[in-house]
């Protein structure tokens, strides 16, 4: 037998990139840091500062977009709201900004000369409320008014502490040390000239504050420290607990809802999340956890309520400290019917199309969902939005490149909670194609190949050539060249050969050959390929030869 050498003409190899996941949900915030998160329920929108070692002040709306980022803002770390200001302490600067909180221009800026520590600020009595040292300082005030005198009382506050104030009391003032454990709380009025002592409290069981704030008719004291893993509630006239809000470790921000009613609570540790509460600490209503891909963290006083109390934000770490980013919560959401996503056909021939439908309802009729296609082994990625017709029906014509799995998702609005379908797959059959050259014509479907003698030996001229196409074009997937002869009714292996495509699909197989005993034999050349991963085997292919004088 004669042995059957191939000649094989190579292409050039292509390389394949992998697209990296989107990151995770949520506005990712231009700060280093953050200071405090402060809702503005006149505009519906939230203010978020950079602590000291930030640069400005970010303003976001309800749905957590960005509305404007106020820059030149070093240091940026407390806030306070009256009206229609906003007061912006700058840590470092020992000064105050004052904005409109309609325009968000700045309308003045004065000096407060003893800011330090934590730089937080609050308004009560008249004027802004401070510590004066970042360890042993003192409970200060500034007047807003020129000449913006500032007064330090004899009021112990440790690391410039920690405020809270109701509008519907708008004489009391609640303080905490920063850093403290166990805290003090301590409740003044400052109605008159000094602060005046009404109750202090040393809470035993309790780890160092986070957060604080009163409900909104000042009653209630709502706290978040480290441990016990709880929020809790304290009476302010004589602070001691009313209600608790358990969480898990560790609870970092606390917020109450504009009516009073709910209460949310963030947690930061194995399992961080977002929870609401009834104001009573009756029963949690619903829970939010964090995505634990990243390490998030909730930061301290970065909860709070949107204008209507019907959603919460919170401020994570995100990415192992890398990102800052603001998640809005909508736990009052209806959650919508199961989305039911369906393919025209579960397989296709590689470069045809597939049909895609939807079949969501009435409740999706003008909302946007969007779809996804995820390849096998590739990454997450969009296709497009679509805004929902009035039937209710989404379809998309899509052309898989390889086994692909697509989800139809709804990114959730103030009615509807988010919501994916499951993933539908779409297997893809491989193809190939045979062009055989140098015959000098087709009898019967078999190719004739004049003998060539020594030349196709030696010279590889006038050669049976095979060009093999394989679809979809893969550089280094691999075709198998199998000769074969028929002896009776049966096709036998005569030698095998295996090639790698180029960058185009292609390869190129001449069979050379030596001797007059190839002319007249039955031939045949039969092409495979395997399937992999991402696509099914494609149909082999026949091309039956001789070699003829």
């Amino acid at each position: 037998m004669h042995r059957v050498p191939f000649a094989l003409a190579l292409g050039l190899v292509a390389s394949l990139l992998v697209v990296p996941a989107a990151s995770a949900a949520g506005t990712v915030l231009p700060l280093p840091a953050i200071g405090q998160v402060k809702a503005d329920p006149a505009h519906d929108r939230f203010f978020v500062t950079g602590g000291k070692t930030g640069g400005a002040v970010v303003v976001v709306d309800a749905h957590g977009a960005i509305v404007r980022t106020i820059g030149n803002e070093l240091g940026a770390a407390g806030l306070a709201l009256v009206g229609t200001r906003m007061y912006v302490a700058r840590c470092g600067q020992q000064s105050i900004d004052v904005f409109d909180t309609g325009t968000l221009a700045k309308v003045d800026s004065f000096a407060a000369p003893h800011l330090a520590g934590s730089c937080l600020i609050a308004y009560a009595g008249g004027r802004l409320w401070y510590g004066s040292d970042s360890q042993h300082g003192f409970l200060t005030s500034l007047r807003v008014t020129v000449p913006h005198t500032e007064v330090v009382s004899g009021e112990s506050l440790f690391g410039g502490g920690v405020f809270a104030t109701a509008a519907s009391v708008p004489n009391r003032l609640v303080t905490a040390g920063v850093g403290v454990s166990p805290p003090d709380f301590t409740v003044y009025d400052v109605s008159g000239a000094s602060p005046v002592v009404q109750v202090t409290r040393h809470v035993l069981d309790s780890g160092p504050l986070r957060d604080m704030t009163l409900s909104p008719d000042g009653s209630l004291l709502y706290v978040a420290a480290g441990a016990p893993y709880e929020g809790r509630a304290y009476g302010v006239s004589d602070l001691m607990l009313r209600h608790s809000f358990p969480t898990g470790p560790y609870p970092t921000g606390i917020a109450v809802s504009p009516n009073g009613l709910s209460v949310g609570v963030g947690n930061s540790g194995v399992d961080t999340a977002l929870h609401l509460f009834r104001s009573d600490g009756s029963a949690q209503t619903a829970t939010s956890v964090f995505d634990p891909h990243g390490s998030p963290d909730l930061l301290a006083r970065s909860v709070a309520f949107t204008a209507d109390g019907r959603k919460l934000i919170g401020v994570t770490d995100e990415n192992f400290g890398a990102q800052r980013v603001l998640h809005v919560y909508n736990p009052f959401a209806l959650m919508p019917p199961p989305l039911a996503l369906k393919a025209s056909t579960s397989k296709v021939t590689a470069g045809r199309s597939v049909t895609i439908t939807a079949k969501l309802g009435g409740w999706a009729v003008g909302r946007v969902v969007s779809l996804y296609r995820t390849p096998v082994g590739g990454a997450k990625t969009l296709i497009g939005n679509v805004r929902v017709g009035r039937t209710g029906v989404v379809s998309a014509k899509v052309r898989p490149a390889g086994r692909t799995t697509y989800t139809v998702e709804f990114a959730g609005d103030d009615v509807y909670k988010a919501r994916s379908s499951a993933g539908v797959a779409v297997g893809v059959r491989a193809t190939l194609k045979v062009r055989p050259s140098g015959s000098y014509r087709t009898a019967a479907g078999v190719r004739l190949f004049r003998y060539a003698k020594a030349t196709c030996w030696t010279l590889q001229q006038r050669c049976p050539t095979f060009t093999v196409t394989l679809a979809p074009a893969l550089a280094g997937a691999k075709v198998k060249f199998t000769l074969q002869e028929k002896r009776g009714r049966t096709y036998r292996t005569r030698s095998t050969g295996t090639f790698v495509v180029d960058g185009r699909g292609q390869v190129r197989v001449v069979f050379r050959y030596l001797g007059r005993s190839w002319i007249g034999k039955p031939l045949r050349a039969r092409i495979t390929a395997a399937g992999n991963a991402a696509f099914t085997a494609p149909a082999a292919k026949n091309v039956p030869f001789k070699i003829t004088l």
